[in-house]
């Protein structure tokens, strides 16, 4: 709010935009409802209270959003808020402020840290081929610069986000599965090396890496001696570069390395078979025109192999919650009288129907 209200003033509209796309994408969809959405669903009368509180968040925030935008883009946002809020008018309304007594700035810091590592762990993912929707065994954290001890206290949280089943924060590099390789920074090295820049390069090749890495750590320089001159070369004048080994994946930047294991055991392969599964159907749902919060009176499954549904049968009460049906049933006939839908679960051919009434 301060800062939306700031660029207005000064009359800087593009940071306006720019920093309201900035929470509703970064702040609200990826970090705020991932944190309650299983909160949302659970339809249990001993977290109504809470239910009722997210819901009256996400309406304080949607509401302050339409206020926000209505300057730059007022017919849409007067629209919305007749649609969903009131017929008043929003230049009838009070102008947003910010409340300094919900400011926390080291909960900020800590949680663009976590931004950082899941955005790191989704890298990592993309490189080895995992979807987001896979649940995997452990993560390994490792950071060069910043602490990971006040991450400790959000250890369930970065696992919700990043779909691991546990952490492990690393602090001694000798535990990571990684190779390391050195490199000159050319861009800083080449003027103050000049002529003995390929000679460093050798020398620097027949260096222990994670030694010189560890170096580092302590120590802002190292002294190299080439053809009888001594050079101290500082810590941004090498790159280190981390290598997964073979059974890992991982995602390097800014000093924070992720590393995420390729393989999946029957259990997590299920579970990742599951959410895709989920995931069409609420897809088909959807194109159906069926409104995703309505219970389903039941939901057909045909085309399972038999392995996978050995495995899937004991998930079938998750797999009613998750699409929110009545009964989930994984059928070996097809029924010509019901309206069969064509989805594909990684190259699998698979037919469901749904049963709304």
């Amino acid at each position: 709010i301060k800062d939306v209200t700031n660029s207005y003033s000064d009359t800087n509209f593009n940071l306006v935009a720019a920093s309201i796309d900035n929470f509703i994408i970064e702040s609200f969809s990826q970090i705020y409802l991932p944190m309650v959405r299983n909160e949302i669903w659970n339809d249990d009368d001993s977290h109504l209270n809470r239910r009722l509180s997210i819901y009256s968040i996400i309406s304080h925030i949607l509401y302050t959003l339409d206020v926000l935008l209505h300057p730059i883009s007022p017919f849409i946002t007067e629209f919305l808020h007749n649609s969903i809020f009131d017929n008043n008018p929003i230049l009838a309304k009070t102008w947003p402020k910010s409340n300094p007594d919900f400011l926390d700035n080291d909960l900020e810091s800590e949680f663009k840290f976590l931004q950082i590592i899941i955005s790191q762990s989704n890298s990592a993912r993309m490189k080895g081929k995992l979807k987001r929707r896979w649940p995997l065994k452990l993560s390994m954290i490792y950071s060069e610069d910043q602490p990971l001890s006040n991450l400790i206290k959000h250890k369930e949280l970065l696992q919700t986000f990043c779909n691991i089943r546990d952490i492990k924060y690393i602090d001694n590099v000798d535990e990571l599965p990684v190779n390391l390789s050195i490199f000159p920074n050319y861009d800083i090295l080449g003027k103050k090396l000049r002529a003995d820049i390929n000679e460093f390069r050798r020398i620097i090749k027949e260096q222990n890496a994670l030694d010189l890495f560890k170096h580092f750590i302590i120590n802002d320089s190292f002294t190299f001696k080439i053809n009888g001159t001594s050079y101290k070369v500082l810590k941004n004048e090498i790159k280190f570069q981390f290598d997964a080994t073979d059974d890992y994946v991982l995602s390097s930047k800014s000093g924070i390395v992720v590393i995420l294991p390729k393989e999946r055991d029957s259990d997590l392969f299920i579970e990742g078979y599951l959410r895709d599964l989920a995931r069409r159907i609420q897809s088909e749902r959807k194109e159906s025109g069926l409104d995703p919060s309505e219970m389903l009176k039941n939901t057909l499954i045909y085309g399972i192999d038999t392995p996978t549904k050995k495995l899937l049968m004991p998930k079938l009460s998750e797999l009613k919650y998750l699409v929110r049906t009545n009964n989930v049933e994984v059928v070996d006939d097809l029924n010509s009288s019901y309206n069969w839908k064509d989805i594909d679960i990684d190259g699998s051919k698979l037919k469901i129907c749904i049963i709304s009434s």
